[in-house]
């Protein structure tokens, strides 16, 4: 396990493409962040937002996230992936089930519009307003039942193994494939997360459900591919083997991984919104204070 976290930690490509958006993510969101915590101090804590925009947890998910992501896509991950299945899946998972929410949970939208020049903000304030076409694109997309179809779908399709195996050939292709899977995640995670900007709000209990109803159709894929008797993505065939790992070995723990910890993904945030649907109707089972 050391020799395998110190090959993929020790490993960094500074991918100009990938290094610069990440950077004005970075500094868009500290920036907005710093701003709105200044205005906050200023505020009186009556009348204060609940929980604070600008929030310590907002900033730590948030760059939680970020660093999920730049480890995806900058680290050993994205260069053994190409050589190691299971490795490949890790990243996949770090793009679809862990960055995006992170990054939802410290309310980018919100908070990086602090970042921006007052002009620019007000700009881009103005593509949402009611009726812009914008807001009238989210609101079309804002869709439980899509954005799971949409996850669904695009998980499959990636993983067909002609697709899979071009993927790994092509360099273009493979940025496409993880651009893809990191937006879809995006999407998915934006109406769970209820982040800004909001078209659809879960009730805790269709919260559940929906994250519920996500679990089968990874799981049956993860399944398949672990179950998989034969090799299913040959072009691991053509690579160097490392660590001793047979093509077929890595293909089936891939499978595991995508599985097991990526279902549990969805069954954690199903278990924090079944949290939240029990305290709700505890607080409604308390009886009523008495007025004298």
């Amino acid at each position: 396990m050391d020799k395998f976290l110190s090959a993929i930690f020790g490993v960094w490509e500074l991918r100009v493409e990938v290094v610069i958006p990440l950077g004005l993510m970075l500094c868009l969101y500290l920036r907005g962040w710093l701003r709105l915590r200044a205005i906050q101090k200023g505020v009186r804590p009556d009348v204060r937002d609940r929980p604070p925009l600008a929030s310590p947890g907002r900033l730590a998910a948030y760059l939680a996230g970020w660093l999920i992501l730049a480890t995806a896509l900058l680290s050993g991950v994205d260069a053994f992936g190409s050589m190691l299945f299971s490795v490949h899946m890790i990243q996949h998972l770090l793009l679809l089930m862990l960055a995006p929410p992170l990054l939802w949970l410290g309310n980018p939208y919100a908070v990086g519009m602090w970042g921006l020049p007052r002009s620019l903000r007000l700009e881009m304030g103005g593509l949402l307003n009611a009726g812009a076409p914008l807001r009238r694109g989210l609101r079309a997309i804002a869709k439980p039942g899509l954005a799971w179809l949409v996850m669904v779908a695009v998980t499959w399709i990636w993983h067909d193994g002609s697709l899979y195996d071009l993927a790994l050939r092509q360099n273009w292709v493979h940025d496409l494939e993880h651009i893809t899977f990191f937006i879809v995640g995006l999407y998915f995670w934006w109406l769970v997360t209820g982040a800004a900007p909001r078209e659809y709000e879960f009730s805790p209990i269709k919260a559940v459900l929906f994250l519920v109803a996500s679990v089968p159709p990874n799981a049956a894929l993860g399944a398949s591919i672990a179950l998989a008797t034969k090799p299913i993505y040959t072009y691991y065939e053509s690579v160097p083997r490392l660590w001793g790992m047979s093509v077929l070995d890595d293909q089936r723990l891939g499978g595991v991984l995508m599985w097991a910890p990526g279902s549990m993904m969805f069954l954690m945030a199903a278990l924090v919104f079944a949290i939240i649907f029990l305290a709700d109707e505890e607080k409604k089972s308390l009886p009523s204070p008495s007025r004298d």
